[in-house]
């Protein structure tokens, strides 16, 4: 969950250059190349080799949920907790079961060798990357000295796909069928979402634009979620979307038909005070 996640973000991000490159004074890096023998003995298929030579596969002139409709979750996610470049996209988190899921969807459109992994571990752990080698053939492992647990960064090479999914961002509005909303939702709330033990109390999703939010708070209106608010932590600099305590247990049932680790969510009480939904 990004939400406990954000203060290791900060960390990380703490130690990079403007580029997105590591400052080679702050921190050592290890490289570790896995490859499987065999793999370039073998006759790719026709499918595969598509994969491996092509960079503009399909059909990418439309939404995201119009080309991929059954992973509006990893959508979901993406827009919470990814990772982009020029060039490159990606997701980051600290939850390997997420990396995971979002590694299945990218799967339809690359071939496993495309996958690159960084991973971001305290200084002096111990990193067993045999547990690490079925994300990607390639790891790269930097060891950070402010960081409290390891972090994962699992990306792919593709200006198509990063462009298809950074214009459906802007106009995720236009999504209408309720199980893709559903499982948007989803995505967003295992990225950036949180909720008190009770089920409903404090139930919300964090964004880093007031936009945003926005947009989502007026996409719950098409699932019937129509008691929810927007505040803004100006000291944490995010805008949180908050979901009524009446209604919360219902929306996290709804979503939980999709998520990964919606039911073992908890939050503490925001420092801030917050708005009051009844």
């Amino acid at each position: 969950m990004a939400v406990f996640d954000g203060p290791f973000r900060r960390k990380v991000d703490r130690s990079l250059a403007h580029n997105g490159e590591v400052q080679p004074l702050q921190i050592r890096c290890d490289i570790l190349i896995v490859m499987h023998s065999g793999d370039f003995d073998l006759t790719l298929s026709d499918e595969v080799r598509r994969k491996e030579l092509d960079n503009t596969v399909g059909n990418w002139s439309v939404h995201f949920w119009e080309k991929y409709p059954d992973d509006c979750y990893s959508f979901g996610l993406w827009c919470a907790d990814g990772y982009h470049r020029s060039s490159s996209i990606g997701i980051s988190n600290v939850d390997i079961r997420l990396v995971e899921r979002f590694r299945t969807f990218l799967q339809k459109e690359f071939p496993s060798s495309r996958f690159r992994l960084r991973i971001y571990h305290p200084y002096g752990m111990g990193l067993d990357l045999e547990s690490y080698r079925h994300l990607s053939e390639t790891i790269v492992s930097y060891p950070m000295r402010k960081s409290s647990q390891a972090a994962m960064q699992l990306y792919v090479n593709s200006r198509p796909l990063l462009r298809l999914m950074q214009d459906s961002r802007q106009h995720v509005e236009r999504m209408d069928d309720r199980e893709q909303i559903v499982a948007y939702f989803a995505g967003r709330f295992d990225g950036d979402g949180s909720v008190y033990a009770d089920g409903k109390t404090y139930c919300r999703i964090a964004y880093s634009s007031e936009a945003e939010a926005r947009m989502d708070q007026q996409l719950l209106l098409k699932i019937g979620i129509t008691k929810s608010s927007v505040y803004h932590y100006k000291q944490a600099q995010e805008y949180c979307l908050y979901i009524s305590k009446n209604i919360a247990s219902s929306f996290v049932g709804m979503i939980s038909q999709y998520a990964l680790t919606t039911p073992e969510m908890h939050a503490s009480v925001p420092v801030e005070t917050f708005p009051a939904l009844s």
